[in-house]
């Protein structure tokens, strides 16, 4: 008699998630009783597979097996995380190129008036502070086409249907911005033209012209349109949106896949799972992969969800310190929020997302001084390398904690690595310290500040 492959998934009796930080990848390891060991490894931005499979064989040792035994005997892999906003934050991500409306070419620079977006309530009520978010894409970059598509007219005689070409699309233009593109070396092609989300005709049209120059010109780059991406009314958010998917999305693929890789090559024996920002879960093929921007904080809030019933607990604060980013959120009445356009790291972006707030400010974060003398924590962060008590060569929040007393510096990592004590004392009083005029005063159990 013949097994069904949903049979198999029956039989299994593991269950592996992972939530891959900026600074450590974590593995819970559930048992088909409900008991559960963890794992933990440094996670590596520039191999990801490896601390994945780090992370795993530490869970997996724990209960005396292998890493090929948990997930042979997997029936779920779900590898969640924030390398997707830590890319958006830290600004590492891929080289855009837009191909735009003609006379909508400044669209990522106007922002749409949401430059207050992120500020202190001082900052938004004084207009000379606000700050242009990071762009995800060079102005340089942004090629105008000419083309135009009807949202539809209701004013008096001049009806026009939604969808009616007023001008054609100039193949001509398309051609320009691509050969341009290609020469500027970018990483991936967006394509975003006003009322794309009615008619998404010259928007294909364009795509199929630039798939066939890049084939031409022997360039494997993604092209990716906006109504495929985003199809809605309000093109600033679709705009983000598309820039999101293909500043930070893109990459994010390459790398999900790497790791499923991984996974299959030692015994797992079905896709690889992400979360979406909404709840539920992908794989790596989902086409809107933006989508899972915060796959890792959303899994907390569904978890903490989960438990806040369990312990009778309506209303709940959440929140989840990483190695870049700082994430709070809120369980009201053991019910998520749902925001339908989010504002996100100074974004407003065009997908449903559990309501969570956040900074860029974790424990990997950079802690520097500008000339006013004003204290700063991040955007800069040092991920796995931690701070200057390990690899990195500038001042993080780790170091102030190794420094103060608050972080064990033998038992970092389960002891796995050493932490330098006395660089993290040296560089904190030569970073802040000293240029703040503050003494410091270190004591048997922590170190302090004093004037």
């Amino acid at each position: 008699m013949s097994v069904s492959k949903e049979q198999l998934q029956k039989n299994k009796k593991y269950i592996l998630a992972l939530d891959a930080g900026g600074t450590m990848t974590d593995t819970i390891l559930v048992k088909d009783d409900g008991s559960f060991t963890v794992g933990k490894a440094l996670t590596n931005k520039s191999n990801e597979p490896a601390s994945y499979m780090e992370s795993v064989e530490d869970a997996a040792q724990s209960i005396g097996i292998t890493s090929r035994e948990a997930h042979e005997n997997a029936s779920v892999c779900i590898y969640a995380g924030t390398g997707m906003l830590n890319t958006l934050l830290t600004g590492t991500g891929k080289k855009v190129g837009l191909l735009l409306t003609r006379g909508f070419e400044d669209m990522s620079i106007m922002e749409g008036g949401l430059t207050y977006l992120g500020q202190t309530q001082s900052e938004i009520l004084h207009n000379q502070l606000h700050k242009h978010t990071r762009p995800m894409v060079d102005r340089q970059n942004i090629h105008g086409v000419s083309g135009r598509v009807s949202g539809g007219s209701y004013f008096m005689d001049k009806h026009i249907a939604p969808g009616t070409i007023m001008i054609p699309l100039s193949e001509k233009h398309v051609r320009e911005g691509v050969e341009k593109l290609i020469a500027a070396k970018v990483e991936v092609i967006g394509i975003l033209f006003i009322n794309s989300y009615i008619a998404p005709g010259h928007e294909l049209n364009a795509k199929k012209i630039a798939v066939e120059m890049l084939k031409e010109a022997g360039v494997d780059i993604p092209v990716v349109c906006s109504s495929d991406i985003a199809p809605v009314s309000k093109e600033n958010n679709r705009l983000k949106s598309l820039l999101l998917q293909c500043f930070a999305a893109e990459h994010t693929r390459e790398t999900i896949a790497e790791v499923e890789q991984a996974a299959i090559n030692d015994g797992y024996g079905a896709r690889l799972l992400t979360l979406l920002s909404y709840g539920g879960a992908v794989n790596v093929e989902y086409p809107r992969l933006y989508e899972t921007v915060i796959s890792g904080p959303i899994g907390g809030m569904m978890g903490a969800q989960v438990m806040s019933k369990k312990l009778g607990l309506k209303n709940v604060c959440t929140a989840d310190m990483g190695g870049i980013s700082f994430d709070v959120g809120l369980i009201v009445n053991n019910m998520l929020s749902i925001r339908k356009d989010p504002d996100y790291a100074g974004h407003r972006l065009a997908l449903p997302m559990v309501a969570i707030d956040s900074v860029g400010s974790g424990a990997g974060s950079a802690v520097w001084i500008d000339e006013y003398k004003r204290l700063h924590v991040g955007p800069e962060s040092a991920g796995a390398e931690v701070g200057i008590c390990y690899k990195y060569d500038k001042l993080t929040v780790t170091d102030v904690n190794v420094a103060m007393g608050y972080v064990d510096p033998d038992y970092f990592l389960g002891g796995k690595i050493t932490l330098d004590v006395d660089k993290a004392k040296k560089a904190l009083k030569e970073t802040i310290a000293d240029p703040l005029g503050v003494g410091y005063i270190p004591s048997r159990q922590r170190s302090s500040f004093s004037r």
